[in-house]
């Protein structure tokens, strides 16, 4: 039993650093994300046609868009347009938010 018990703690020992070792720092920023509010900007034609902060968590939809709650209305806003998420970031100073 405690032959055992030394084999499972040295496969732990050995095991756990090549698996921390596989998390790039992009899934490690994506998982510690999770939640925070994020800038949402969203193109169409060129031109963006939403530019808002998001209270917590931005879901994708499939086909492309996001999903998330407006820090500036406090609604439920969905797109179906090309976005980009900017996780972690505060509101910049003078920003105006640009709304459907």
């Amino acid at each position: 039993m405690r032959r055992l018990m030394h084999i499972f703690t040295g496969l732990i020992l050995v095991c756990m650093p090549a698996a921390l070792a596989g998390c790039t720092d992009a899934k490690f920023a994506q998982i510690t994300a999770l939640g925070t509010p994020a800038r949402v900007t969203c193109f169409s034609g060129g031109k963006v046609i939403l530019d808002d902060m998001s209270s917590g968590k931005v879901s994708h939809q499939e086909g492309g868009g996001a999903v998330f709650k407006s820090q500036t209305t406090g609604r439920l806003v969905e797109t179906n347009a090309d976005c980009v998420v900017d996780h972690m970031t505060s509101t910049p100073a003078g920003w105006v938010p640009v709304l459907p």
